[in-house]
């Protein structure tokens, strides 16, 4: 039984990186500019504040929540190359899904497996090399940690690298704003013993800490409200 298992787990994966590996050829434009920006980065050590793509308004001032990405692809596209890229998208989009599938096999294989192939078909249309392949890989990292309850103190750690990486950051104290709901949820009986306990405690510190964690960016407040500006439409790209 556990090796059917194991094989079905194995094929799960080949069956999704059969989706993530891609020739040269058919890499996007994205990948471009992410370079090229990680480039100025690294060679003027600072985050540019204006559109530097664009002809006819370069002064727009322009937000780069991903700033922290495109520097670790130029970096690595100079060592391993183009294609190895594209292997190491493969590595972390794979991890994320390991970890998450892990998580969910603990309490139910069959909606785990169910749930992966679901997963699947929403991915085929985001297998480039991307930012947001750090945010699959921290967002798993986050569950992790918040559905075992170990390890805490890691998190204002993630969502500091996470501001810098990718605009879905603010998934990051959601995801630990419902965990504390649950929390509270589950001590309701006895709220005041909850409150005077040390992982009350442990918690406000923890949830502090990732609020103030959030504003470690090269644009500060602005930078937390990019992606509320974003979703009103206000791209400015």
């Amino acid at each position: 039984m556990a090796l059917m298992r194991n094989i079905l787990i194995f094929l799960l994966f080949a069956f999704l990186a059969s989706f993530l590996l891609h020739p040269l050829f058919s890499i996007n434009q994205d990948l471009g500019r992410h370079l090229k920006l990680g480039e100025i980065i690294w060679q003027t050590k600072s985050v540019p504040k204006t559109n530097l793509f664009s002809y006819t308004n370069p002064d727009n001032k322009f937000i780069n929540t991903h700033w922290l990405s495109e520097l670790i692809f130029f970096g690595l596209a100079g060592v391993i190359g183009l294609k190895g890229l594209i292997v190491f998208k493969i590595i972390i989009i794979l991890l994320s899904f390991a970890l998450i599938f892990r998580l969910g096999q603990r309490y139910n294989f069959g909606l785990a497996i169910v749930f992966f192939l679901l997963a699947i078909g929403i991915f085929i249309e985001r297998t480039h090399v991307r930012p947001e392949i750090f945010s699959f890989l921290i967002f798993a990292l986050f569950l992790c940690i918040l559905m075992t309850n170990r390890r805490l103190w890691l998190l204002p750690i993630l969502q500091m690298l996470w501001v810098n990486l990718h605009i879905y950051f603010f998934i990051g104290p959601v995801l630990f704003g419902f965990f504390f709901i649950d929390r509270v949820v589950r001590c309701r009986e006895s709220l005041k013993r909850f409150f005077m306990s040390s992982e009350f405690r442990k918690l406000i510190a923890v949830g502090g800490l990732i609020i103030v964690a959030l504003f470690i960016n090269p644009n500060g407040i602005s930078g937390v409200l990019a992606p509320v500006k974003i979703a009103m439409g206000e791209y400015g790209y």
